[in-house]
């Protein structure tokens, strides 16, 4: 596995190093070889935007459909206006248990703003990752730039024992796991 990363990391340099390995996800949803990917911009534990990214048509990021949706998973179109959207994408039928799971998970970091990849899988919903970055935040149109800021300054800022706890209780989970 490392040999063939390094070798695709050779060719290509579109996987950055260090390479984490993943388990991997067979998609739920019909007509998708490789599950599409969910992402949540959770606001003080509240998904307020979501985003489907689509990549099935290759490795090139031209090719990848986009599109995102409000929290009752109404398309919302112009929010990167360097990306296409409204391309044929759809909410999944399990748009609820995603939300959900997305909201679940926020609920339980103590932070503003957080970023939650979620997959819908044969599996069931699979969470991928979160990060407190939400990737081509300049590529935002002024419109959603504002909402988004908007929504980050309407949410308490967490303070520091809330911070403490979390990192308290997730450091003894993984450090207890079998």
């Amino acid at each position: 596995i490392r040999a063939a990363y390094l070798d695709e990391h050779d060719r290509y340099r579109s996987i950055n190093l260090p390479v984490m390995l993943e388990e991997r996800f067979e998609s739920a949803e019909q007509g998708f070889p490789v599950p599409l990917d969910y992402k949540g911009y959770c606001f003080g534990g509240d998904t307020r935007l979501l985003f489907q990214r689509d990549v099935n048509a290759g490795r090139d990021p031209s090719v990848w459909r986009y599109q995102y949706y409000d929290q009752d998973w109404l398309p919302q179109n112009g929010v990167r206006p360097a990306i296409a959207d409204d391309v044929g994408l759809r909410a999944p039928q399990e748009k609820e248990r995603i939300h959900e799971a997305m909201n679940f998970i926020a609920r339980q970091i103590p932070l503003q703003f957080v970023s939650i990849d979620m997959y819908n899988t044969t599996r069931g919903i699979a969470f991928g990752e979160f990060t407190v970055h939400p990737g081509a935040y300049v590529q935002f149109s002024s419109r959603w730039d504002e909402t988004l800021g908007q929504w980050y300054d309407d949410v308490a800022k967490p303070d520091e024992t809330q911070i403490q706890n979390f990192v308290t209780k997730f450091r003894d989970i993984v450090q207890n796991h079998d």
